[in-house]
């Protein structure tokens, strides 16, 4: 079985303790975020990602500073004739 490490690497930013008392702060401060949330608002606004998040002020947040908001995928899912998802009730 192939382990979680192998899978995902896990990569240091090292700029984040550069920028943690700066621009993390002034954006908790700027947009009323926690620091945890504008820790991840800053990282997305540095590194020109967008933003995945369902919280409501961190998007709002996120918008004014013009970082986009992630969108996933949508998949479609088929199933054979006869069979349904597991939790589905027919």
């Amino acid at each position: 079985m192939v382990g979680l490490r192998q899978l995902t690497p896990i990569v240091v930013d090292d700029e984040t303790n550069d920028r943690a008392w700066d621009d993390v702060l002034s954006l908790a401060r700027a947009h009323r975020l926690s620091a945890y949330d504008a820790a991840y608002l800053e990282l997305a606004l540095r590194r020109g990602l967008p933003l995945a998040t369902l919280d409501d002020k961190l998007k709002a947040a996120a918008s004014a500073v013009g970082v986009p908001s992630f969108a996933p995928r949508q998949v479609k899912c088929r199933f054979e004739e006869g069979r349904r998802p597991l939790g589905v009730e027919t």
